[in-house]
């Protein structure tokens, strides 16, 4: 995630359907259903005992840890709070994605920060999430590989000190399959084209790192279909969105120009199996007032059929 300018309603699960498609020889293949996944970020402000029991009404079995969470996992008794929660939703966490901004310091933060305290800083938020991961027996460490402005000259600099982040975290992670997803980004940042980004992780063990791949960062300096054929299966997660093709908005998909219809089968050709991950923002387009939280994953839901359809 990167925020801009920074800093049915049936009662029971609705299960996707069981899309399929032709391998090049013509033969059907069959695709298992997509599960979906909800950033917490869709829904504001975001409240683990009232929000995540809803999360099954609307097929949603996944949850991915986001920057609207910072006070759940600092804090030991709120986490424990967002813990007990998930766990009494039945919801499986896909990722925890670490944050990028600090509300005390009043600045971002990121791995490959020219400044020590900040990458230090970090580092640190890092450590933490990945702990917090581990407890909530999620996947995916989703990490940002910097923040903003770079000019030119100063990305080989900020690219080594990247890699010495990741490759820090890596070290610290257990032997018991979770992964680190780097997110591609927008604009100046680090990794904000298919090419720079495998190039930052090429050095590094590959075997427990990969990619998140954000459709709403990935389009707006490449061709979308190209960078996800590039990543093939260094795609471990993903966030979902759509935008203007100016900057990052994350509206609904379909509400933007992202070639939704043809980007699914080219994500399913690379052997990704879900979840379907929305990173959606908790509002209708062009509105500034929160949706209620059973509009919003009703809308998710409803979307995420649309998508699966695009399968076939």
């Amino acid at each position: 995630m990167w925020l801009p300018g920074m800093l049915q309603c049936a009662r029971q699960p609705h299960p996707l359907p069981h899309p399929s498609r032709k391998d090049p020889g013509g033969i059907i293949m069959a695709i298992a259903p997509l599960p979906i996944a909800v950033s917490t970020t869709a829904l504001d402000p975001f409240d683990p005992a009232r929000h995540l029991p809803l999360f099954r009404d609307y097929g949603i079995s996944q949850v991915e840890i986001s920057l609207n969470c910072e006070g759940y996992l600092r804090d030991e008794v709120r986490f424990r709070e967002l813990a007990g929660a998930i766990r009494g939703a039945g919801l499986e966490v896909n990722s925890v994605h670490v944050p990028f901004y600090s509300q005390t310091m009043g600045k971002l933060f990121s791995l490959s920060d020219p400044d020590v305290a900040s990458r230090q800083h970090a580092l640190d938020w890092a450590d933490r999430c990945l702990e917090r991961l581990l407890a909530l027996e999620g996947r995916f460490l989703v990490v940002h590989p910097s923040a903003e402005p770079i000019a030119d000259e100063e990305r080989p600099a900020r690219v080594e000190r990247c890699r010495e982040g990741i490759s820090y975290l890596l070290s610290q992670l257990p032997a018991n399959g979770v992964r680190i997803a780097v997110e591609c980004l927008p604009r100046t940042c680090l990794g904000h084209d298919s090419q720079e980004l495998l190039d930052i992780l090429a050095p590094l063990p590959a075997e427990r790192l990969g990619i998140c791949l954000d459709v709403n960062h990935a389009n707006l300096r490449e061709d979308l279909l190209t960078a996800t054929r590039r990543y093939g299966s260094r795609i471990l997660t993903l966030h979902l969105s759509d935008n203007d093709g100016v900057d990052e908005r994350h509206w609904l998909p379909l509400q933007g120009i992202i070639p939704w219809r043809e980007w699914v089968p080219a994500l399913l050709a690379t052997g990704f199996a879900g979840p379907l991950l929305y990173e959606t923002a908790p509002r209708e387009r062009g509105s500034e007032q929160p949706l209620e939280a059973r509009v919003a994953l009703a809308r998710i839901q409803e979307n995420a059929g649309r998508l699966v359809a695009f399968s076939g």
